[in-house]
């Protein structure tokens, strides 16, 4: 029984240590030494957003010399893959691939393919793992707006531009149709730029007060429309003033 256990405990071993890692059939030549196999991540996670570099290797027969010429096949919608350097030396072994997900990436498991092509002669393999795109949860998608400490003083008949500040937490997406909705009379808002690029956080919004606006705070409402997650709305303060 003692036996047994070592044996069993060496199976799981084993098991273990195939499951880390992918490789793929041989490409090259007709015989072993002539030949070469890629290896790679078994399997991965990243986030919507997000991007991961891992290792691919080169396995080669003593007698295959050749330069591998890398490439990623059609990814799969909402993931870019990068191969660095897309021709790996004779006298080389490893390339790096990084997988990139989009903001709106499908989450999920993801089939993705390098092939292996011999620079001179011989044939292609390819190397297959997967990828899971894990969707961001709620509390990591929210966006915020902060604004000035202290409360903008406009006078009737005048215009301020008010910095404002996008607080994306590990959200990068895209921001567009942002709104201000002023709720008192006699004050109109509007952004210099309604759009937000990936990873911009400055918000300028030019507020105006018409000459007969009533004298005393009003409230600016601000919202928008990220590409992924949400925003969270922010209500400005502004106090106008006599001139």
């Amino acid at each position: 029984m003692k036996k047994l256990g070592i044996s069993v405990s060496a199976l799981l071993a084993a098991a273990i240590l195939v499951g880390c890692g992918s490789r793929s059939d041989p490409g090259g030549g007709a015989t072993k030494d002539n030949q070469f196999t890629l290896k790679g991540p078994g399997s991965f996670t990243i986030d919507q957003g997000g991007a991961k570099t891992d290792t691919i290797k080169i396995n080669r027969g003593k007698n295959f010399k050749q330069a591998v010429k890398l490439t990623a096949d059609t990814p799969p919608t909402g993931l870019k893959v990068e191969v660095d350097p897309t021709t790996v030396d004779a006298s080389k072994e490893e390339a790096k691939v990084t997988v990139t997900a989009a903001n709106d990436a499908p989450a999920g498991d993801h089939n993705i393919k390098i092939v292996g092509t011999p620079g001179e002669k011989g044939d292609p393999t390819h190397l297959d793992f997967k990828v899971h795109v894990k969707a961001r949860s709620a509390e990591t998608a929210a966006m915020t707006v902060s604004g000035p400490l202290l409360e903008p003083k406009i006078k009737q008949g005048d215009t301020q531009t008010i910095d404002l500040t996008l607080k994306r937490g590990s959200n990068k997406a895209a921001v567009s149709a942002f709104k201000a909705e002023p709720q008192g009379k006699g004050v109109t808002a509007e952004f210099v730029s309604p759009t937000l690029k990936t990873d911009d956080t400055a918000i300028k919004l030019k507020v105006t007060a018409a000459k007969d606006a009533e004298l005393g705070e009003h409230t600016i409402r601000i919202n928008g429309t990220p590409d992924t997650g949400t925003l969270t709305p922010y209500d400005l303060k502004v106090k106008v003033v006599a001139p």
